[in-house]
């Protein structure tokens, strides 16, 4: 079923688009009934050559649970998911607008949004397959005119959206999506992302080859998928000579697990090394309360960590005396643009203006992952397609259209686009469709202002180049460790 908003101006262009969803065939009618709902926005602009073509976009959000949510109280009765995706629908608004209203970018060309239906993890937890496989195929066979994808929520739904529309060979960009998986680009060359390959597997197994680092201990919580990626991307990216002297797993969303096992194994294999795999808010902080009181958190153990294993009640914003045993310990860190660059504030201006004038549907006056990773990911592939256009002078709007082009459209062609983005300045992608932005290693201190990310960082990585730079000796629990070669 096709919904629109009756107050939107609809130029011709997007009356012959909006004629399409209406005569869909029977097998399309179907699978759109299984997405639940289909929204189309058309595309508005001031600018009268704009108005020569038309190419659409496609959002891929859990939309029956949100869009028809009218006051306050009714999105507190959702949930905090119910915000975050109406900001990320939001933030993807935000740059088709900007886009549609630049006399510099797609200048003869308006861009539409089309939304489908995503997978609600929250109310379907069981359905995620079903729904995802379903959003890809409508959209491959079905919406003509669609020409890129931005969206979906988790890496497990994205996994098998991402595949099939690499097989359409539709390019799609994540924006919040952290599997470290969704950078195999054999399997997946028309999926990139705004985000980053969560806990830095390959940085984690590049700083300890910088140490040379011949045996470590691992520690996995097998329920945080993402987490468990990072080991194994750890363990691929390591020399065949590197030894793992030990490999354990919890289950992070319980609390009954045998911590003294896996503790007392890495005492006895004599561990100096121990990388932990686990969300920053689960059981792993009693892990770690457990390897303290037995002696394997000193000045003589390096914790490597995908996420600081803080306890489930902190706040993540101030000291705390039980975040003393996780001091030291080291975590990969984004660089990402600074709140002060001046194309970070005017966008951030820019959303505060429009949360003023609509709460509801910004939710919130600043920028965070949700607003600012679709607004990235959504500026960086329309830039993308006006380069592409403006670097081939055979080309035109219609070949997009037309999908007579795939071949010129996987990750590679997003990879520098020019696009200014709140993440980085400008967006660049790395040879895995990853954003590129630069890995700062951070030693944890007694400064946990997560928000203002006030956390010591002693080296840096460029992810283009993998050159390292290093600031200072980073340190340890208790001291500094002579073990080490420090020489990065």
């Amino acid at each position: 079923m096709l919904h629109e908003r009756s107050n939107l101006h609809m130029p011709c262009s997007s009356l012959i688009l909006l004629a399409f969803h209406l005569l869909l065939p029977a097998t399309a009618t179907s699978r759109h009934r299984s997405l639940h709902s289909n929204f189309l926005i058309p595309a508005k602009s001031s600018i009268p050559a704009k108005h020569e073509n038309n190419i659409s976009i496609a959002l891929i959000l859990p939309y029956s649970s949100f869009w028809n949510l009218t006051t306050k109280e009714e999105y507190d009765r959702c949930g905090i998911q119910c915000s975050w995706w109406r900001q990320m629908d939001s933030g993807a608004e935000l740059a088709v607008a900007e886009v549609n209203e630049n006399p510099n970018i797609l200048p003869n060309t308006l861009v539409n949004i089309v939304r489908v239906e995503g997978w609600d993890w929250k109310n379907e937890p069981g359905g995620g397959v079903g729904i995802a496989a379903a959003s890809a195929i409508a959209i491959g066979e079905d919406l003509s005119g669609v020409v890129g994808v931005v969206g979906d929520t988790l890496g497990s739904s994205t996994l098998l959206s991402a595949a099939i529309l690499s097989q359409y060979r539709i390019p799609m960009c994540g924006p919040v999506q952290n599997l470290p998986s969704l950078s195999n680009k054999e399997n997946l060359p028309y999926f990139w992302r705004i985000t980053f390959s969560n806990t830095w597997g390959r940085d984690v197994a590049a700083l300890l080859a910088r140490w040379r680092v011949g045996r470590v201990a691992m520690v996995v919580d097998t329920d945080d998928v993402e987490a468990a990626g990072a080991c194994v991307d750890i363990k691929l990216a390591l020399s065949h000579n590197f030894i793992i002297l030990s490999e354990r797993r919890y289950r992070g969303s319980r609390m009954d697990n045998n911590y003294s096992d896996i503790v007392n194994e890495f005492l006895r294999v004599d561990a100096r090394y121990i990388i932990l795999c686990a969300s920053a808010w689960s059981a792993s902080y009693e892990l770690v309360r457990v390897a303290n009181a037995s002696g394997l958190i000193s000045p003589k153990h390096v914790w490597i960590a995908t996420n600081p294993p803080f306890p489930a009640d902190y706040s993540g914003v101030g000291s705390d005396p039980r975040l003393e045993m996780i001091q030291g310990m080291i975590l990969p860190f984004p660089f990402t643009a600074s709140p002060e660059d001046s194309n970070v504030k005017a966008v951030s201006s820019h959303w505060a203006n429009l949360y003023q004038q609509d709460p509801l549907k910004y939710q919130i006056d600043f920028l965070s992952w949700t607003n600012a990773g679709m607004y990235d990911c959504t500026g960086t592939m329309l830039y993308g397609f006006h380069r592409l256009l403006e670097t081939r002078a055979h080309l035109n709007s219609m070949d997009l259209y037309n999908r007579a082009i795939p071949e010129l459209l996987n990750f590679s062609a997003f990879k520098d686009t020019g696009f200014n983005g709140t993440l980085l300045h400008p967006v660049k992608l790395d040879g895995f469709g990853d954003i590129a932005a630069n890995t700062l290693f951070v030693s944890y201190s007694d400064e946990f202002e997560l928000q203002k990310v006030t956390q010591l960082s002693f080296a840096e990585m460029d992810k283009i180049s993998g050159t390292f730079v290093k600031w200072s000796d980073p340190p340890f629990h208790g001291g500094m460790l002579s073990m080490i070669s420090l020489d990065l």
